[in-house]
């Protein structure tokens, strides 16, 4: 079976896969690609071109996506928990409303990215560039791991109290 996927630019990929859950798919090119929606649970794009990707309302948990560049991508309400998305290139991305609990994002590059109503519960968000980043009514708790001498609380995000 072939998935083919169209990009923005007009181009189209075609892959010889039945689902793209848990696929490798290393060494593609997904610029401009339109995912939104799309199921891609486990997936593993570790250091593909993902610039100016739609990844709206995808379901990417556990996808392993380091290494990635995700610039200019839009990934509003994608569902990203237990993605790994460490060292990423994520500058001006939209990941507001997103589910990134348990999500890796260490050392990767958040320069202007937002974040605001995304659930961070558990994620490692020790980030370069994170002052720059827009965390507003982003959502965090106990776990959460941010920058040494970061305060969340400065940039409109919320922590989110335990029932006990």
């Amino acid at each position: 079976m072939t998935i083919i996927i169209h990009h923005e630019t007009g181009e189209v990929l075609q892959i010889d896969l039945v689902s793209l859950e848990g696929a490798d798919l290393r060494g593609y090119s997904f610029h401009r690609a339109m995912l939104n929606g799309h199921m891609l649970r486990g997936v593993n794009m570790q250091g593909c071109d993902l610039r100016g990707i739609f990844f709206s309302g995808a379901i990417l948990s556990g996808a392993q996506l380091c290494g990635s560049g995700i610039i200019d991508g839009l990934l509003r309400g994608a569902v990203l928990d237990s993605a790994d998305m460490s060292n990423c290139r994520l500058m001006f991305s939209d990941f507001s409303g997103s589910i990134l609990t348990m999500a890796s994002l260490n050392n990767a590059d958040v320069y202007r990215a937002n974040f605001s109503g995304s659930l961070l519960m558990g994620a490692d968000l020790r980030c370069q560039r994170i002052l720059e980043a827009n965390f507003s009514g982003a959502v965090y708790d106990r776990a959460t791991k941010w920058p040494d001498c970061y305060d969340p609380k400065n940039s409109g995000a919320f922590l989110a109290e335990s029932g006990d």
